[in-house]
């Protein structure tokens, strides 16, 4: 293969950031490489406005953005700083002085929240996460975070429940069925009433989306890299690649000819509210189908659940924004 198809291909496979004026990737094109402390960034330029710029989630230091965040992850999955610095040179041979890791993990306590609540609480980094493979037609990794899960769901009790029972329930002949429905596909030709949104340029989750984006080696990788991130180091996030389902005679005023399935980017609790999210990273779908996709997880999680319908919220988001509405209209 020759260097220049192979250069196209790494481009056409790499995760390219938005414009910080356009506030959009579908313009944007590398240009060339920048020498900084730690060796070089790339540059990137947008055809649309002209504006060149990098994709540094973090001030220039000694250590590249990556390192930075997947020390503090490591931290915030439970292993001890001693660890955190053996497994840093282990797996990813780059050594880490005592001080250095302490100075990060006070430094950035504010954009990942967890590393506060994590302090308070003896972690065994084995089983603060568990994990579930599907073979749901592809590949899914369920997680849940075992602190975040037992804490938040003391709020809502039967979301916890239905999380644990899913985690050891085999419900897998519904999404496997070629009959069954994805709440995507439904998305497109479901004509349910449009709900108000709100839209925020900048709030936490597209902050900790631009961080996650950056351990992202490829569009490939984006979405489970965004779902990890969450999960390990927000304070809300307790479940990520959930699947749900609805019956076919569950739901009569949605018509369904055959069970409904889907998979749920990531749930959360927060603010005595459980918020069903979706990570868009192209947005180049309608609102209109967005919004579709994300009350019908909300319809399925309810039947699921038994929670008030008051009690939900729904929300798109990437790096550069989030949009957020009531599924059920209150």
């Amino acid at each position: 293969m020759s260097r220049t198809l192979t250069t196209a291909i790494d481009e056409f496979n790499e995760l390219l950031p938005n414009c910080p004026t356009c506030q959009t990737n579908k313009d944007v094109v590398r240009s060339g490489s920048r020498k900084v402390k730690n060796g070089y960034t790339k540059r990137y330029r947008c055809t649309r406005c002209m504006d060149r710029f990098t994709n540094r989630t973090i001030p220039s230091t000694t250590y590249p953005p990556k390192t930075i965040l997947t020390a503090i992850s490591l931290y915030n999955k439970g292993h001890p700083q001693k660890q955190v610095i053996s497994l840093m040179r282990r797996r990813h041979k780059t050594t880490i002085p005592r001080s250095t890791l302490k100075t990060w993990i006070d430094r950035y306590q504010e954009d990942f929240p967890f590393t506060k609540m994590r302090k308070q609480y003896d972690l065994n980094p084995q089983r603060i996460l568990r994990k579930r493979n599907l073979d749901h037609s592809q590949p899914f990794i369920f997680l849940t975070h075992e602190l975040k899960l037992n804490i938040k769901g003391k709020q809502f009790p039967s979301l916890r429940t239905f999380i644990i029972e899913t985690l050891n329930e085999r419900k897998d002949y519904l999404f496997q069925d070629n009959r069954s429905v994805r709440c995507s596909q439904l998305a497109q030709t479901i004509d349910l009433p449009k709900p108000p949104t709100r839209t925020i340029n900048t709030n936490a989750a597209t902050k900790m989306t631009h961080f996650a984006e950056e351990l992202a080696r490829t569009k490939i990788e984006r979405h489970q890299k965004v779902e990890e991130f969450f999960l390990i180091n927000d304070t809300a996030t307790i479940a990520t690649e959930v699947p749900v389902y609805l019956y076919k005679n569950e739901a009569e005023d949605l018509n369904l000819q055959n069970h409904l399935v889907g998979h749920m980017d990531i749930v959360q609790v927060r603010n005595n509210r459980i918020h069903i999210l979706d990570y868009k990273p192209e947005n180049n779908q309608s609102e209109r189908t967005i919004t579709n996709q994300l009350t019908l997880y909300a319809i399925a999680l309810q039947k699921r659940t038994k929670i008030k319908p008051e009690f939900f919220t729904c929300a798109y988001f990437n790096d550069s924004g989030y949009t957020e509405f009531e599924p059920f209209g209150h």
